[in-house]
């Protein structure tokens, strides 16, 4: 008896391709906080005055000093895809906000959104910076 299909054969596995070093071109973003610190974006990060990740959205953490309380605890998350910037504001009592060409657009709550880099973004009264990396 003839099989009345031909055997599958399935295709080689291929590795995958390895990801950028942080500071290499290409690689992740740089944060720089009006306060002087400069972050590297290799790892989803969530800012704020005493910020905690979620166990189901791990992120590096920041803890930024701001006498002014015009920061939410856990104010926002900034994440790098490897191609494309994303922010979350995570409820922030005194809001997120992108500048561009000296307009300040606000984001929506809980809503990831897509900036291009570089990107000039204020959480309450702090501000900060994301440049490509060098």
């Amino acid at each position: 008896f003839a099989p009345a299909l031909a055997p599958v054969t399935f295709p080689e596995a291929q590795a995958p391709a390895p990801r950028p070093r942080a500071g290499a071109r290409g690689g992740a973003p740089l944060v720089r906080l009006d306060s002087g610190e400069r972050l590297s974006l290799e790892l989803a990060l969530i800012l704020g005055r005493t910020p905690l990740a979620p166990a189901d959205a791990p992120a590096e953490v920041f803890q930024w000093p701001d006498l002014s309380r015009s920061l939410s605890k856990s104010h926002a998350r900034l994440e790098w895809d490897g191609a494309r910037l994303w922010i979350t504001d995570l409820g922030s009592t005194n809001g997120t906000f992108v500048r561009t060409a000296g307009n300040r657009h606000p984001l929506i709550a809980h809503q990831r959104t897509p900036l291009p880099l570089p990107a000039e973004i204020d959480l309450g009264d702090r501000s900060l910076s994301v440049t490509e990396a060098r």
